[in-house]
């Protein structure tokens, strides 16, 4: 990606939806760029950012793929947005982000009024399984640690 392309990409990302924390950027036209999106799980608010970012980079047409965490293969979103009517899907997907039942990759995946592009889950299987393991592991030792760092 040209240098031009890129300060487009950055200029073309809605700063109402969030903040530019760092960018990672090649230089070369061999790479694409990767604009990396923080997500707060299980936070309606931060979640309609998300899908707000992404929704309007999917407009500006500046996205040609979109990666999720904790996901593993390509999203088929076709079934959703297969059914006729529209403003019922949005509604539905609205009140499932609303709940937090649906994450804003997701949502944008089935409500986007134009054809989004490619959403692929970007985490290894096995890696993921660990991590969730060693979080769920260390999950009742919090309240011990946590007084014990008290006392120190």
């Amino acid at each position: 990606m040209e240098q031009e392309k890129f300060d487009e990409l950055l200029n073309s990302i809605p700063l109402n939806f969030g903040q530019i924390q760092d960018v990672f950027y090649s230089g070369t036209d061999s790479n694409p760029a990767i604009v990396l999106i923080q997500d707060v799980h299980l936070n309606s608010e931060a979640q309609k950012n998300i899908a707000g970012m992404i929704q309007s980079l999917i407009e500006q047409k500046k996205i040609d793929l979109v990666g999720v965490e904790g996901a593993f293969e390509k999203f088929d979103f076709s079934r959703f947005r297969a059914f006729p009517d529209k403003a019922i899907t949005k509604l539905v997907a609205d009140a499932y982000l609303e709940k937090n039942m649906l994450a804003a990759p997701s949502y944008v995946g089935i409500s986007s009024p134009i054809n989004p592009p490619a959403f692929i889950g970007v985490d290894e299987k096995t890696h993921y399984d660990a991590n969730v393991q060693a979080y769920l592991t260390s999950r009742p030792l919090k309240e011990k640690i946590s007084r014990d760092l008290e006392k120190r």
